[in-house]
């Protein structure tokens, strides 16, 4: 789905923040969270709500680590979310 902006909160500090999409990935493929976000989160893990809105919405929760400070890695979560 074209014309989506995402968003993602750190459900611990109700941080918010823009999630930008580099433009990886097929048509209707976003990027939810990466490494660009890995010192908002604790390396035992966090976990986030990230929205969509624009073209469509969606809201789904999430759980990322970063061990060894290293690389975001998703611990918890849904592979695909849809639009509505």
């Amino acid at each position: 789905m074209s014309g989506l902006s995402l968003s993602a909160t750190i459900v611990r500090t109700g941080q918010s923040f823009a999630v930008p999409q580099p433009g990886a990935g097929g048509p209707g493929t976003y990027v939810v969270f990466d490494d660009t976000f890995r010192d908002r989160i604790r390396w035992s893990g966090d976990s986030a709500l990230v929205t969509g809105s624009g073209a469509g919405h969606f809201t789904a929760g999430f759980r990322f680590d970063v061990p060894g400070g290293c690389h975001v890695r998703k611990l918890a979560g849904p592979d695909t979310v849809t639009a509505s």
